[in-house]
């Protein structure tokens, strides 16, 4: 599911561990602990992925950079 317009290309959620994995066009995978399923929800659904990010996910969730 690649998104166009965004630095976002893909990204996955698993509902058990509430873990959202977002891959960026620079090549970065980084995977974000403890979000809720209505933030994911938001990003799924936007017209503009980015936008979704930096106001409800960048710098609010706990996150590892995979590379």
């Amino acid at each position: 599911m690649a998104f166009s317009h965004s630095s976002i290309i893909d990204h996955h959620y698993n509902d058990f561990n509430r873990e959202l994995t977002i891959y960026f066009l620079s090549g970065g995978k980084y995977i974000y602990k403890n979000v809720p399923r209505e933030t994911y929800e938001e990003l799924l659904h936007a017209k503009h992925k980015s936008t979704v990010f930096n106001n409800s996910i960048k710098d609010k969730f706990e996150y590892q950079k995979i590379h």
